[in-house]
């Protein structure tokens, strides 16, 4: 009696289980709140490049001047402010920026545009983001998709 009671609990706890966590629950990015807290924090740029024609990923190192010990990143602080930083001949220039999150999307405002990145990958180190970028030429129509990876750094 007291196995089948067991037996019984045990059944019951595994349905329970089954039934609370669902494929909703897990989250690459997907949550707003999980992916602010997440990109919160100073992130290094390492690769960009674009998808093909194919939609696959080429991909190459981000360019940094081998003469200068600074990297170019991008700061994301608490209070929904961040800082783009670029070094040329080793001067940082910084462009702030406000930046919130829906879903997945990262989004970027300026004083006069805003721009809106998917994020395809988060980790505590790493994170890997698409933009696409519509432009028209010749009467046409086209959409690029840009991918930028950055490492999560400390410095």
């Amino acid at each position: 009696m007291k196995n089948k009671f067991t037996n019984l609990l045990l059944v019951l706890a595994l349905i329970f289980m089954s039934a609370s966590c669902s494929k909703d629950d897990d989250n690459n990015g997907g949550s707003s709140q999980n992916l602010s807290n997440e990109v919160v924090g100073k992130w290094k740029y390492i690769q960009n490049g674009e998808l093909d024609d194919d939609g696959n990923e080429i991909l190459s190192d981000y360019y940094h001047n081998e003469n200068c010990d600074k990297y170019d990143y991008l700061a994301f602080f608490d209070d929904g402010t961040g800082e783009d930083v670029v070094h040329y001949s080793c001067s940082p220039q910084a462009d702030s920026f406000t930046w919130s999150t829906e879903g997945n999307t990262l989004i970027l405002s300026e004083e006069w545009m805003a721009f809106e990145y998917e994020v395809k990958e988060i980790s505590a180190s790493s994170m890997k983001v698409y933009m696409e970028y519509e432009f028209q030429f010749n009467d046409e129509i086209y959409i690029e998709t840009y991918i930028y990876v950055f490492e999560k750094t400390n410095n």
